[in-house]
């Protein structure tokens, strides 16, 4: 049985992807340790299924190149100024927003 403890910022995802070199092996991980896909995994201990489906070059790749994955979007408010022009093509979603 492997283990593995997520740096801060990662996900199942990038766990699979380190672990398996396949993301959709994430469903597998986290049905096996009774965790959402979506799950805050920081701070658990997670296992890695024995018979997780594997590409052995990616995970290769990651190994030899250091590759640690970590795609945690933060969210962050954007503060609308009116002195600066916005760019047509960014859609800004921000209900305190006034155009």
């Amino acid at each position: 049985m492997r283990t593995i403890s997520p740096l801060s910022g990662q996900s199942i995802f990038d766990i699979a992807l380190m672990t398996c070199g396949v993301a959709e092996m994430a469903y597998d991980i986290a049905l096996a340790n009774e965790v959402g896909v979506t799950d805050d995994v920081e701070n658990i201990l997670l296992v890695i299924p024995e018979d997780a489906e594997k590409n052995r070059k990616v995970v290769e790749y990651y190994t030899i190149n250091s590759v640690t994955p970590a795609t945690d979007i933060e969210i962050i408010n954007i503060v609308y100024d009116p002195g600066v022009p916005v760019d047509p093509g960014v859609i800004i979603d921000n209900p305190n927003m006034i155009p």
